[in-house]
C-alpha cells in the first residue's frame, strides 16, 4: 500500500498502485465490507485523508484532488469543487487546513486554495532565504496554536503571514535538524517529531526550545537504519515509527529506545513500512512496499500478522 488512513466514521482507507479500498467494521470490531475503486498511479505517494471528517476522504490523483465517498455500498467520485483546477505538479503528497484555506504539499511546491474566494495561491523556492527552502514539499502540519509547520527537501519551513516570508529550521542554523530531507511530520500534545531520510526522527519541544534527535546506532534499542517513511503517535504518547528495511519501531512515551518488529521475529509481511494508522477500536494498521497491509491491536505489537 502506498497510503492508509482512517475517516471519522471509523472506516479505513488503503491506496494501493491500482484501487484504492474502504473497509468498514460490525460492532465488535470484525470486518463488515471491502469495497474497491480500481484506478492507476505511477507516483512516489497517494494522498488520501478525511479532512472534513464526515467520513467522505480527499484523494489526490496526480495533480488533481477529488473527494471519494461511499454511497448505496459503493465509492463515489466526485469534485471536490469546480474551481479548483488540476495542478501542474506530478504528486501531491499532503493537504491541511489552516487560516480558512487549503494547502496542497506537492513536488512542484507549496499551494494555497481558498474556498471563498476561489483563490489559489502558489508558493515556491526562488533562491530568496525569504521563499520556500525547496520546490518539493514533503509533509505539513497545523499546531494547536494554529501554525503551519512544512516539510520540505530543504529542511523545515514556517511562514509568517504578515511579512509574507518563511522562517527555515535546517542543519545549518541553531534549531538544528540532523538531515534536511524531510519525510513526514507529525506534532501531538505540543511536541513536533520529523522523520527524515537520513537523519533519523528528530524530537522538537517548542515551548522548552529543545531538540532530541533518534537515530540508528550499534545501541539494539536504537532507532532501525535507513529512511522514515511514516509515524504514528497515540494519545498516550506511544510513538510508531515506519522505516525502509528496518521495520516498524515503537517508543513508549518515557523510554528512550525502541522496540523493533521486523519480518525476522513478527509475522510482519515487509521490512518496509509507508502507512501507520489506528482506528478507534485500538487497532494498528500498517501499509508496507510490497507485502500489503498488516494489523494487530496496539497493546499486542508482536501478534501483527498480514490481511
Amino acid at each position: 500500500s502506498l497510503h492508509v488512513c482512517c475517516d471519522a466514521k471509523g472506516k479505513i482507507w488503503i491506496a494501493t498502485m491500482q484501487n484504492i479500498y474502504c473497509v468498514s467494521f460490525l460492532p465488535d470490531g470484525d470486518i463488515d465490507q471491502i469495497l474497491r475503486y480500481p484506478y492507476r498511479v505511477n507516483t512516489p505517494d497517494v494522498f488520501i485523508n478525511d479532512l472534513d471528517r464526515n467520513g467522505s476522504v480527499w484523494v489526490a490523483f496526480g495533480g488533481t484532488l477529488r473527494r471519494l465517498s461511499v454511497n448505496n455500498e459503493q465509492i463515489v467520485n466526485s469534485a471536490i469543487s469546480s474551481a479548483l483546477p488540476t495542478l501542474p505538479v506530478a504528486f501531491i503528497s499532503d493537504v491541511v487546513k489552516y487560516r480558512d484555506k487549503y494547502w496542497i504539499a506537492t513536488n512542484n511546491g507549496l499551494y494555497a486554495y481558498d474556498t471563498y474566494t476561489n483563490e489559489l495561491t502558489t508558493y515556491r523556492h526562488d533562491y530568496s532565504s525569504l521563499s520556500l527552502s525547496h520546490d518539493h514539499v514533503s509533509s505539513l502540519a497545523v499546531t494547536p496554536d494554529n501554525q503551519l509547520i512544512i516539510g520540505t527537501l530543504g529542511g523545515i519551513d514556517v511562514p509568517n503571514m504578515e511579512m509574507n516570508r518563511f522562517e527555515h529550521i535546517d542543519v545549518g542554523n541553531d534549531m538544528t535538524l540532523s538531515n534536511n530531507f524531510v519525510n513526514c511530520l507529525s506534532y501531538i500534545y505540543g511536541q513536533l517529531w520529523v522523520g527524515t531520510e537520513g537523519g533519523g526522527v528528530i524530537h522538537f519541544v517548542p515551548r522548552q526550545l529543545q531538540i532530541q534527535n533518534y537515530v540508528h546506532t550499534n545501541e539494539p534499542t536504537s532507532l532501525s537504519p535507513f529512511a522514515v517513511n511514516a509515524m504514528y503517535m497515540q494519545d498516550n504518547g506511544t510513538l510508531w515509527v515506519g522505516t525502509v528495511e528496518g521495520g516498524l519501531n515503537r517508543k513508549i512515551q518515557g523510554e528512550t529506545g525502541f522496540t523493533h518488529y521486523t519480518i525476522h521475529y513478527t509475522r510482519l509481511s515487509h521490512n518496509s513500512v509507508s502507512a501507520i494508522v489506528a482506528d478507534n477500536r485500538q487497532r494498528l494498521w500498517v501499509g508496507t512496499w510490497a507485502g500489503g497491509i498488516n494489523g494487530c491491536s496496539l497493546s499486542s505489537p508482536s501478534a501483527i500478522k498480514p490481511l
